[in-house]
């Protein structure tokens, strides 16, 4: 077969009857990007670590107007590639994916020296070895469909793929290599018209702000004030941002 880089891949026109997969989404910008699909028409799957957010999150979409019969939900951590496997897989098998979104991510404020090396592997593992996995699993599953049908992959990145944030420095780290593996499959795929759009949103009110602990620490969260325009209660909501 001979590919042509210089054609661009088709666009998705429509989500009505697609089948979104989203990583991280019982909650914040996943869970928005959820409901927004399923008001489009479209099938989810919400993949997450736990399972009691992930009922709740079926239960606030089902509240929202869903029905419940295009909601599927799996247990799993992007981390984990085994059971990230067999959960990408049998959404596959439920429906073939149309959109894949890379979503799920966490972060830890602290300056490298003084974080502890559990939550800094613990960042990597989610935000970039997890994506790798995502991807790893889903486009050769994506790819064994029509060229002609057009596919989409989303990765979520962050401002901090573009920027820094001061006192994350690997959560940083992991946002730069996420630009940098999502413009290089933008070529690898382009054959397979299956295309990759990243997002890079600012500060989000989401879980995982939450959980970041930035403003435990006076001094650190006085860098980051300085150096960004961060002011938690202009945070987006995970629906302005999605």
């Amino acid at each position: 077969m001979k590919f042509s880089f210089m054609t661009p891949s088709p666009w998705l026109q429509s989500l009505e009857g697609k089948h979104v997969l989203i990583t991280g989404g019982s909650s914040g910008i996943g869970l928005a990007i959820a409901k927004e699909a399923l008001s489009q028409g479209a099938f989810v799957t919400l993949v997450a670590r736990s399972s009691t957010k992930l009922e709740k999150a079926e239960q606030n979409l089902v509240k929202d107007g869903a029905t419940k019969h295009k909601i599927s939900t799996k247990v799993a951590d992007v981390g984990v590639y085994e059971t990230l496997a067999k959960a990408i897989k049998e959404s596959f098998e439920w429906r073939a994916v149309d959109v894949l979104v890379c979503n799920a991510g966490v972060g830890k404020t602290g300056l490298l020296d003084e974080s502890r090396i559990e939550d800094l592997h613990a960042i990597i593992q989610t935000n970039l070895t997890g994506v790798v996995n995502t991807l790893h699993i889903g486009i050769p599953l994506m790819k064994q469909r029509s060229p002609q049908t057009p596919m989409s992959i989303v990765l979520m990145n962050s401002l901090s793929g573009l920027y820094f944030l001061y006192g994350n420095s690997v959560y940083t780290a992991t946002k730069h290599a996420l630009k940098g593996l999502g413009e290089t499959l933008k070529l690898e795929l382009m054959p397979y018209s299956i295309r990759i759009s990243m997002v890079f949103p600012g500060y989000v009110d989401t879980p995982m702000l939450d959980d970041s602990g930035m403003e435990d620490n006076r001094d650190t969260l006085q860098m980051i004030k300085a150096t960004t325009s961060y002011n938690r209660h202009q945070a987006k909501t995970p629906e302005q941002a999605h």
